[in-house]
C-alpha cells in the first residue's frame, strides 16, 4: 500500500472516528470523553436532587402534626442539605453558610 489513494484512504479511515470531543489516549481501547454531554447530565442530576432536597421536607412537614418533630425534620434536612451541597459542588465556605441562612 504504498500509493497515494492507499495512503489517504488510511488516513482518512485513521481519522473517522476522532472527534474534537474526545482526547487521545495512548491506549487505542480508550475513549476519552470530554464534550459537554456529560456535564450538563451531571448537573441535570444535581439540580432534581437539589430541588427533591428542598421540597421533600416540606412535603413531610405537611403530613405531621407534631411541632417537635416537624422542628428535627426542618434541621435534619437543612444539615443534609448542607452537606449534600458541599460534597457535590465546588463552593466555598461563605457560599454554604450563605446557602444556610436562606
Amino acid at each position: 500500500m504504498s500509493d497515494p489513494a492507499s495512503r489517504t484512504i488510511t488516513r482518512a479511515d485513521d481519522n473517522a472516528f476522532q472527534s474534537r470531543h474526545h482526547d487521545v489516549s495512548s491506549d487505542e481501547n480508550v475513549y476519552i470523553y470530554s464534550g459537554p454531554l456529560i456535564s450538563r447530565i451531571a448537573e441535570a442530576l444535581l439540580l432534581v436532587l437539589i430541588t427533591l432536597l428542598l421540597l421533600l421536607p416540606v412535603v413531610v412537614c405537611n403530613v405531621v402534626n407534631r411541632i417537635p418533630i416537624r422542628i428535627t425534620i426542618i434541621m435534619v434536612s437543612t444539615i443534609c442539605y448542607l452537606a449534600i451541597l458541599a460534597a457535590l459542588t465546588r463552593s466555598r465556605t461563605m457560599e454554604i453558610i450563605i446557602a444556610g441562612a436562606t
